[in-house]
């Protein structure tokens, strides 16, 4: 054992046994966390930062708590009418509903801590210990209280053996997912059973054989929670995932995020008979995304539509900003045909079924084909796989067929006009920054082609984030992590709203899940200033997302 593991232990050992019962909110002072409805003043701040020097190489002991505050955003539904009891709304002019509180969380497994210990060298031993670890969890747990709970990395051990028996003894039901292979962490969705049952819920595992960008062990799990009192309220849908870290792998996250929609769509279509309407189904979706906000895959989720056309898959999460020495285009399609998705996030065999949000499933018309287009071909070309002898196979080879060697004719890289190419009018585009059209190209196999191999994939929800990623107050960018000295946002809670298009401006409203209030987010200066993550007062290198929602009834 090194010194760093054995100072690790004798803080552990150190630290008391506590009771469950002994976690208590107070209204008074900072609370368990250190949390307050207050915000920093500017002058407090600026001293905060003149006389905490932090050196990142060393342990800081100069920890603090975070402060933080609910944004109240509940007046964007007050009405302004006249008030009756038949417009559904009450005397204060607020729609009635079932109203919610939901947080989401990365809590950082210990296993993957000490695996990566490294990136927490500025820590405190007594912030890295799991027992220590674990009361400030359910500190923060019993300070919120809130009706669900959406956490990623959650070892399961601690969940069977720390977690699950405290939040039972709180009145939660709990969903728990494991990721596959030996992965010892995974999600869960935790809820008030006393504010809500659970219809049906579905685990997504995002590995599949010999599919290139479905090689990983990410999970997803999906529920269905209906409000308790009135059994004709429609239930609204939860989904919990996280997403591979690796930044160059940006067609993995992709892919797998276009394998969950699917799910989720297919899940929904399968509980059709359980629904009165499957007309504009509230969804959330949350989770460790490992993107950056304004990034590819986040305008998938938000925009429902992502061209990836010439899109380099080291771009999609935003997180690199260098270039690899292998540039790695996405492939056409995303997700080989022969597992049954098509490019608008559908299982081909589901039809006829609304969906959330009350768009329209079309068919796909891609063929269900054994070939792999993408370059994801069987073991004995050389892609990676399991070999005869169970053990896995380097990357060494892609062999293409002719439909996929067609399709990248498409891509800019290869349309794009030479710089000094001489212009012949009706031969060659008029300037330097035009692209050919598909329409005008030509080659064997004619436009239908183009239909087959799409450079656009697309999702039939219409989500928003809670969190608008800046702060109004100081202009700077939230933080949700910090780990290696910075802080970036990655983890995310996206709700349904309807979608209102004026000329080719895309507007969205909240329909009928409402944002009440959302907990601010700190910026990358605040944890700096505190310390880092995690400390003493924080016990994961995330910081938690929490939203209030009133869902019309």
């Amino acid at each position: 054992m090194n010194e760093r593991e054995n100072v690790g232990s004798e803080a552990c050992n150190r630290s008391s046994d506590f009771d469950f019962e002994s976690l208590t909110q107070s209204d008074e002072g900072p609370g368990p966390l250190g949390m307050v409805n207050a915000k920093i003043t500017g002058a407090r701040e600026q001293n905060v930062r003149q006389n905490l020097d932090i050196n990142w190489e060393e342990p800081n002991f100069h920890q603090a708590p975070l402060w933080r505050t609910w944004e109240d955003l509940s007046w964007r539904h007050r009405a302004s009418a006249t008030i009756t009891s038949e417009d559904g709304l009450d005397q204060h002019g607020v729609s009635r509903g079932f109203e919610f509180s939901l947080l989401c969380y990365n809590i950082l497994a210990q296993r993957l801590l000490e695996e990566n210990d490294f990136l927490y060298a500025h820590c405190l031993p007594e912030a890295l210990c799991w027992k220590d670890r674990l009361k400030s969890l359910l500190q923060e747990f019993s300070y919120f209280d809130a009706d669900i709970l959406c956490l990623q990395e959650v070892q399961e051990d601690h969940f069977e053996e720390d977690l699950k028996l405290f939040l039972q003894e709180r009145g939660y039901g709990c969903v728990y997912k494991r990721r596959t292979g030996d992965r010892p962490d995974g999600c869960a969705i935790c809820y008030k059973t006393k504010r809500m049952e659970l219809v049906a819920s579905r685990e997504v595992e995002f590995f599949r054989p010999c599919v290139n960008v479905l090689s990983k062990d990410n999970v997803g799990l999906v529920v269905l929670l209906r409000p308790l009192g009135d059994p004709s309220v429609e239930p609204f849908c939860v989904t919990n995932t996280h997403l591979l870290y690796n930044p160059w792998r940006g067609d993995i996250k992709l892919a797998q995020l276009a394998l969950l929609f699917a799910e989720i769509q297919q899940f929904l279509g399968s509980q059709a008979s359980n629904l009165r309407s499957t007309n504009h189904l509230p969804l959330i979706l949350c989770g460790d995304f490992n993107s950056l906000p304004f990034s590819p895959l986040y305008r998938f989720v938000q925009d429902s539509l992502l061209h990836c056309n010439g899109l380099f898959s080291s771009k999609v999460s935003g997180q690199n900003k260098i270039s690899p020495l292998r540039w790695h285009l996405l492939p056409s399609p995303l997700l080989p045909p022969h597992l049954g998705i098509g490019p608008n996030c559908c299982h081909l065999e589901q039809s006829g079924y609304n969906g959330v949000d009350g768009m329209a499933v079309e068919m796909n018309t891609i063929p269900i084909t054994p070939e792999l287009d993408n370059g994801s071909i069987s073991v004995e070309k050389g892609v990676r796989g399991l070999s005869p002898e169970g053990t896995w196979l380097p990357y060494v080879w892609r062999q293409y067929n002719r439909r996929t060697l067609l399709a990248l004719r498409r891509q800019r890289s290869c349309v794009q006009r030479p710089p000094n190419l001489p212009y012949v009018p009706g031969a060659t585009v008029s300037d330097e920054g035009e692209w050919f059209s598909c329409k005008t190209m030509e080659f064997e196999g004619g436009p239908s082609s183009f239909r087959e191999q799409p450079d656009t994939i697309s999702h039939p929800f219409h989500l928003t984030s809670v969190y608008s990623h800046v702060n109004s107050r100081t202009g700077k960018l939230e933080a949700t992590i910090f780990n290696s000295g910075q802080g970036q946002t990655v983890d995310y809670i996206f709700y349904s709203v309807d979608l209102h298009r004026e000329s080719i401006k895309r507007s969205v409203q909240d329909g009928r899940l409402q944002l009440l209030a959302r907990l601010s987010l700190p910026n990358e200066s605040d944890i700096r200033d505190i310390g880092g993550l995690p400390n003493i007062h924080c016990p994961s290198d995330h910081v938690s997302l929490a939203a209030r929602f009133r869902l019309l009834l």
